[in-house]
């Protein structure tokens, strides 16, 4: 694309809006309309294969939830990214900011943890209350610029993996 914009005579570049939260500008040259335009749909490809590879990696995430709780035994799920790579079932996050905490009390124990995969962040919590029996696990995929336009991802010990612009949750729509 670069190598042909010597080819094409003056052009002036407008903002216009944007599509899927990304700026088009209007352009007056159609030439370069058409390079533009090309531009814009591989950027929207790349998004798509980012979301593709995002939602693998959820299910992938949700079999190693599984994998960690018959080798440990437990009840629970684990609210740590690190404990499910040792499973084996996902891949170990190489080049990936890692934060976690684990807040033991009395009664209901919270992990959460995070990580950032194909540009979204990805929060990751284990909540286990053995008074009520109650043994649960999510996590919300953002993506890293906040941008509400696009679409947000969210899993939990259903295994179903939701969708929706600006923030998932668990009544959000089954991604697809």
């Amino acid at each position: 694309l670069t190598n042909r914009f010597h080819e094409l005579p003056d052009f002036e570049i407008k903002l216009t809006g944007t599509i899927n939260g990304i700026r088009v500008g209007g352009v007056q040259n159609r030439g370069f309309q058409k390079h533009l335009e090309c531009l814009w749909r591989e950027v929207l490809r790349l998004q798509r294969a980012r979301e593709t590879a995002l939602i693998h990696y959820l299910a992938e995430l949700h079999k190693g939830q599984l994998a960690w709780r018959l080798e440990t035994e437990s009840l629970g799920f684990s609210g740590d990214f690190d404990e499910l790579e040792e499973t084996g079932v996902i891949p170990d996050a190489k080049n990936s900011k890692r934060v976690r905490s684990r807040t033991p009390r009395r009664g209901p124990t919270r992990t959460t943890s995070s990580r950032v995969v194909q540009n979204y962040s990805l929060a990751l919590t284990a909540l286990d209350d053995p008074s009520t029996n109650s043994y649960t696990y999510s996590i919300t995929a953002s993506p890293q610029s906040g941008d509400k336009k696009a679409r947000w991802f969210y899993l939990d010990q259903t295994g179903v993996i939701r969708t929706g612009i600006g923030k998932a949750g668990p009544q959000s729509a089954p991604a697809s």
